[in-house]
């Protein structure tokens, strides 16, 4: 059992290296879903199998976040891109709705880097982790004032009913 732990946790950390991603988005359901001639492959140097890993990521991340549609749609919108292409996250639809779902999933900047960075795709998402922030906040201050209105008026219709 122990052989085996080891052997886990050595093919986790060759597969974060290999797709630059933190092992922490290495799971087993992961592993799992991987075809083994890609990792022989990947192993030694085929890009094409890579890719194929990177893919299979991308559609792991889909599945964790409740985007399997999305992931699909950005493995295709990155397929069509040269490698160093920018893209933006309000011109890719599937980009961004991954982007809001790891943000709503509590997901640190950190985080949703290192998973983007797994998926073949380097950002920062820093300014929009902060613009994210300043934009909940104020829902949040509307909310707050919203529910004290709505309170006063359940007061005021509490005071009405016989």
């Amino acid at each position: 059992m122990v052989k085996s732990n080891k052997s886990y946790v050595a093919m986790r950390k060759t597969l974060s290296d290999l797709i630059d991603t933190s092992e922490d988005f290495i799971d087993n359901n992961f592993l799992k879903s991987l075809d083994p001639d890609d990792l022989e492959e990947a192993a030694n140097g085929s890009e094409e199998a890579i890719g194929r890993i990177r893919d299979a990521f991308i559609d792991a991340q889909g599945s964790s976040l409740g985007l399997e549609k999305e992931a699909t749609s950005l493995k295709d919108a990155l397929s069509e891109l040269e490698e160093g292409e920018v893209i933006n996250l309000d011109e890719t639809p599937a980009l961004e709705a991954m982007f809001r779902a790891m943000a709503a999933a509590g997901m640190t900047a950190d985080e949703i880097e290192s998973a983007f960075a797994g998926m073949g795709i380097d950002c920062d998402v820093t300014p929009l982790e902060q613009s994210f922030a300043e934009a909940a906040a104020a829902a949040e201050s509307a909310s707050d004032r919203i529910v004290a209105a709505g309170s006063f008026d359940a007061q005021v219709n509490t005071m009405e009913v016989p």
